[in-house]
């Protein structure tokens, strides 16, 4: 097993190639998610603070993403769980 430290795969100058000849066999990498994401994230508002640009369109329907991201963390089941444990008040109604 290889945990890609700081800076990810990328930053370590080994590819999955090389690990595969050292004989790793799996390999942890946060850091490159992360990184992925905080730049798309700083492209994103970039853009909206630019007003997307003189010729951007902005982006299409996010729905089919959205759901995506919803059943990776497990949403429906996180809900049920809330559900099932978490005592029914009125809000504004002292208990």
């Amino acid at each position: 097993m290889y945990l890609a430290s700081r800076g990810g795969l990328a930053g370590s100058g080994l590819t999955l190639q090389m690990l595969a000849s050292f004989g790793v066999r799996i390999v942890a990498d946060t850091g490159t998610a992360l990184l992925a994401g905080f730049a798309a994230w700083k492209q994103v508002y970039a853009d909206l603070a630019d007003g997307f640009g003189a010729n951007a369109q902005p982006r299409g329907d996010w729905s089919t993403l959205e759901k995506d991201l919803l059943g990776v963390i497990g949403l429906d089941k996180l809900l049920e769980v809330e559900r099932t444990t978490v005592e029914a008040t009125t809000v504004g109604v002292p208990a």
